[in-house]
Parts: structure tokens; sequence; C-alpha cells
């Protein structure tokens, strides 16, 4: 049965954290134990309705999921399309020490059964209550079943209570990779990482040397993106622009070497189809090496979107978890934000927050109106005149991306600066 909060007043139950997928790639999750170059288990974890899953030759398929931050999780979910191919039998296993176990047994058990007369590719979902909530860094989940020599599962969860995610490092994605299937099939891109704000590169290159002295030089740059990375080490991303945007999420490995991308059209915003999302893999090459021309001597590129479109989305301003108290790695780009205010003078600014539509309406204004005020206040603090700069919140109600699936959501919950 579903876990249920305690008795409380109306106004409690709205803010109270839901359950999170910490096993999803928009939580920061990535499979360990595949080939840098096997981009199959991405559709187990993206959390994309509709997914088409895994689909293993054999009777069985296993997977390690190395999670962001220890969790305790309460739940498992399995969910497979009902058809003759679908998994009969599952196990998941936990470690808190290491991708190589040890590893306990949490959950083992015959999955339900799909009568001859119910295959008809419709979504069976078995959610699991744990025997008691278990602690857990890495999981190891496999299953057995299917029929003539192949197995599948559409989607893996792993259900926890959100944190606020205070005791996590921040962390550094800098650097170049070779990515597969993703960024318009772009052989390469550059991230260079200040706080939690990401600005980068992308583009056809050639990589000189090897280990350490290796060298990325991009002969064909298709654009730049920006992005932000969150306090579980995911980075949320934006490139393009037009009916060429895209938006996403990109997710690493815990070594940092490997990465993941799924991304999905940015142009039809919260009508855009995730059918239309692309998923890749890709490995890290190098250390970034100002890959990406003019990016480190462009002392306003705030103010230079604001002139163009009056509105930006400010990436890598972070707050604990519904709160509106700032987390550290947020100040060099709200520190953008004063360099650009400064410099026009006779502009007003306005601070926009906005969040994705998971809980009340009424909580989600109030938590975005008191996120945009911070913002403000900090401007205030550090010398932009109060009269510049104006502060609402908007809740839930201006979404960029499908409310649907959590890539559309963590785009959802962002802050913007307009120029009036």
């Amino acid at each position: 049965m579903p876990v249920e909060p305690a008795s409380a007043p109306a106004a409690a139950q709205a803010a109270m954290p839901e359950f999170v997928n910490v096993a999803g790639m928009s939580a920061g999750a990535f499979v360990v134990d595949k080939a840098r170059d096997d981009s199959r288990w991405l559709a187990l974890l993206n959390e994309v309705p509709d997914s088409v899953g895994i689909n293993a030759n054999g009777d069985g398929w296993s997977g390690v999921i190395a999670l962001a931050a220890p969790a305790t999780i309460e739940r498992v979910r399995f969910s497979r399309i009902a058809d003759l191919s679908a998994a009969h039998h599952a196990q998941v296993q936990v470690s808190e020490q290491g991708a190589d176990g040890p590893w306990r047994t949490v959950f083992e058990a015959d999955l339900k059964t799909i009568p001859a007369d119910q295959r008809n590719s419709q979504v069976v979902i078995d959610d699991i209550a744990l025997d008691a909530p278990t602690k857990a860094r890495w999981l190891r989940v496999s299953w057995r079943g299917g029929y003539e020599g192949v197995t599948s599962m559409q989607q893996f969860a792993a259900l926890s209570r959100p944190t606020s995610g205070g005791d996590t490092p921040q962390r550094n994605v800098s650097g170049v990779y070779r990515m597969l299937n993703s960024f318009d099939s772009s052989s390469y891109v550059a991230i260079h990482q200040d706080g939690a704000t990401i600005r980068g590169c992308y583009g056809h290159a050639e990589a000189k040397g090897s280990g350490a002295g290796t060298r990325v030089e991009f002969r064909d740059m298709s654009g730049s993106f920006e992005g932000g990375v969150e306090p579980n080490g995911y980075l949320r991303f934006a490139r393009g622009s037009g009916k060429d945007a895209w938006r996403g999420v990109m997710t690493f490995s815990p070594d940092g070497e490997r990465a993941a991308v799924l991304e999905f059209p940015a142009a039809k915003g919260s009508k855009a189809s995730m059918q239309d999302a692309v998923g890749g893999v890709g490995w890290k090459v190098s250390s970034y090496q100002s890959n990406c021309p003019g990016l480190e001597n462009d002392q306003d590129a705030l103010g230079k979107t604001l002139e163009a479109d009056r509105r930006v989305t400010l990436y890598g301003v972070n707050f604990d978890i519904d709160a509106a108290t700032l987390r550290p790695e947020s100040k060099p780009a709200l520190d953008g934000v004063v360099k650009t205010a400064r410099a026009h003078p006779d502009w007003r600014l306005a601070i926009e927050g906005h969040t994705d539509s998971t809980g009340a309406s009424a909580h989600n204004d109030d938590l975005s109106k008191r996120r945009a005020q911070s913002v403000r206040q900090y401007l205030v603090d550090a010398g932009v005149p109060a009269s510049q700069l104006g502060a609402q919140g908007y809740g839930a109600s201006r979404p960029v991306a499908p409310n649907d699936n959590p890539a559309g959501r963590a785009q959802n919950r962002r802050v913007e600066v307009a120029r009036q």
C-alpha cells in the first residue's frame, strides 16, 4: 500500500515533499557497469512517458545504478509493457560501499502475472513497498523471464523522500566530452563551470594526444549552450534558439568520466512531445582548455541577451528543496546579474520565480515569490539599487517544458530576469 503522510493541516500537506525517483536520469542516476558506448539503459531511467524500455537478448538482464547521493529508499517500481517478452521475476540489491558491493537483497519476487488476454501493449506497474526504509548509494537491479530468448522491462524507479541536498558537495563537471547521438549528433561538447553555472559549446572536433595531454580542437562549431548544475550533480541546459532550440538534462558517472544526455525540442514549450526526445552517451576526453572561442572573455553575456531578447533564464541559481534559501554555488550567477545591473543603471529588472506543477498552486505561488525575493535581496545587498529591481512569483503558471516528466519539470523550476 502507498505510504501516507501523517495527518496535518492543509497548508503543511501542500508543502510536504513527495516521493522522488532517485534512480532517474533527472536525479543524477547513472548505470555504471555497461560499455561506455552502450546507451540502451537510458530508456530504463529516463522517465519519459511511453518509453520503449529495454529489450534484452537472453532470459534476463542486470545493471548497477549509481545514485547521485546516498538515499533512503522506501519503494521500488517496475513498469512493463504487457506483451510476451515482459519479465516475470525481479530482484533489487543495495550497497552503501561501492559499485562492486557487498550487496544486500531488499526485494526479490515474481511480478504480476499478465494473462494472455491482457497482453495488449498497455503498461503494467508493480509498485512495491520495501519491508523497511533502506539506505543505498548503489543499486543492482535484475530481472528474468520473457519469451523466446528476449526479456523486456519498460522502466525502473527507486522512490525516496527528497532531502535538501545541503550536505552534498558541489560537483564540478567541467571538461570536453565525446558524445554519441545527441547535440545534433555533434562529436564533442565542451563545458566550462563557474559555481553552479555552465557555459559551453558543441560541434565537430578532433582529439589530439592521449591521456592527460589530450587536446580537443573544434573545427566546426555547431552552437553554444548554457545551464546549471543542480545540487545532486545533474546538469540542466538549454541550447540553440528559435525552432532549433533544445532543452535537456545531462548526468554523469560518479568518477566524472562518462556522461549521458536526454534532450527535447524547446520551441514547442510546454506542448513539446517527449516522444521527440533524443538520448545519447559519451565520455570525458580532456579537461576544459578554453575550447570555446570568446567564452571566458565575454564579460556581459547576460546583458547582451537582455538587450536582444529582454528575458533570460538564470541558470546556476539553486535553492534548498521546497525553500527560498539560496545555496552558495549560486553566487557566480547572481554576481553576473549584479554586474549587468551596474552596467545598465537605466534598466529596470524584474526577478521572476517559477516552479513545476508538483504540489498545490497556492504553495507553488508562494514558494516562487519567496525565491524571487531572495534573489532580489541578494542583489540589493550587493549594491544594486532597490528601485532598479522588482520580484514576482508565477508558480507553475508559465511552464517552458512538459510537466509530465522529471526532465521537463527540471526546466520549469527556474529563475528568470526580465528587462522591463
